[in-house]
């Protein structure tokens, strides 16, 4: 991959208090080049559910991230949730949407990940 794909998180993201680093998925327009060539919308889809797998096999099970800041607001850590993984989020949108991204909670989920797909 040429260009950066992860962004590290401010203020101005959601899940800012919970996680430092999110990754964006490659879009077409993007010129992320995957062997020499512009990747496709569907390419990119793709990709991006890679990744997503990768990230449920590799940290355990996990859901989106509105749901799993709703778990932080309205339990407050006092249980567990199911499906509350304190490594790694997501939020997935449409195939046309730009939003589609990984949330990882430090700099050693984003070493792994980087490892892996970078």
């Amino acid at each position: 991959m040429s260009k950066k794909i992860y962004t590290r998180l401010d203020g101005r993201y959601n899940g800012y208090r919970h996680f430092e680093y999110l990754v964006n998925r490659p879009l077409a327009r993007t010129n992320l080049f995957q062997n020499g060539q512009n990747i496709t919308r569907y390419a990119s889809v793709q990709m991006f559910n890679s990744w997503r797998e990768w990230c449920w096999q590799t940290w355990g099970s996990s859901k989106e991230l509105e749901c799993w800041l709703d778990d932080v607001i309205y339990h407050g850590g006092e249980i567990d949730p199911v499906g509350h993984n304190k490594h790694w989020s997501w939020t997935k949108e449409s195939m046309h949407d730009t939003h589609s991204r990984i949330y990882l909670r430090g700099e050693a989920e984003l070493t792994m990940f980087l490892l892996r797909w970078a």
